[in-house]
């Protein structure tokens, strides 16, 4: 349920949130470590960010990242950087669909995923509702404001306004200079598509290429669930 609403939030509050109060994380160098459902040795590390940018020196949020390295030596120097879909989703949790997804990528270059600030490990809002089926009802009794104003209650610290699509690319270049890589390569569906447009906006020189698969344009509204999907066919 916890991690259905930190799927299900980000569409309601145009952001998420913090799980931590701490004033500052500090940046670590990338560790051994291991995901679940994935059997191998991964990298992983927290990189130091500020929750706002126009205030650097301010509250600071740590932004989650795992490497999935290449299989073959002499990895190539460009890693593909997984986008990951909701708004809401944590690309770490994504680990194990895509190394299998992904086998052939990796035979050369190494896969990045990042947790979006919000998401996963990357300072997390969830939010405990008895009745989740509330935020996929289509009728006009359901209260989407009201369960966001609850939940945003547990966070009286948490500026939700900094938890958006331009800042996490943000995120996403301070985690590639903190790694030492020059271009990634993009990959992402769904909203993962809109995160990539704004990466091509915000920072172009940083990407090789760009993969966006069932783009979401940023003048198309993410929710209701499923209507575009409908609208589709």
């Amino acid at each position: 349920m916890k991690q259905w609403m930190a799927l299900a939030l980000p569409v309601l509050l145009l952001g998420l949130a913090p799980l931590s109060s701490l004033a500052q994380t500090k940046t670590t160098e990338a560790a051994s470590c291991y995901l679940p459902g994935v059997q191998e040795q991964l990298h992983c590390g927290t990189v130091s960010v500020p929750e706002n940018y126009d205030q650097p020196e301010g509250k600071h949020i740590g932004i989650y990242y795992a490497v999935l390295p290449a299989v073959q030596e002499g990895a190539k120097s460009d890693p593909m950087l997984i986008l990951a879909g909701g708004p809401g989703q944590a690309a770490t949790e994504l680990a194990p669909m895509i190394a299998r997804m992904f086998e052939g990528v990796r035979q050369k270059r190494d896969i990045l995923l990042i947790d979006q600030r919000g998401t996963g490990k990357s300072h997390p809002l969830k939010c405990d509702i008895e009745r989740p089926d509330e935020l996929i009802r289509a009728d006009d009794e359901q209260d989407l404001a009201e369960l966001s104003r609850e939940c945003l209650k547990q966070y009286p610290n948490t500026d939700t306004t900094q938890y958006h699509t331009v800042n996490a690319v943000k995120d996403f270049e301070r985690v590639r200079e903190h790694l030492g890589i020059e271009q990634l390569n993009l990959y992402g569906g769904s909203y993962g598509t809109r995160v990539g447009l704004t990466y091509l906006r915000e920072a172009p020189g940083s990407v090789r290429t760009a993969t966006l698969d069932a783009i979401a344009p940023p003048q198309v509204v993410i929710g209701p669930f499923g209507q575009h999907g409908a609208d589709a066919f």
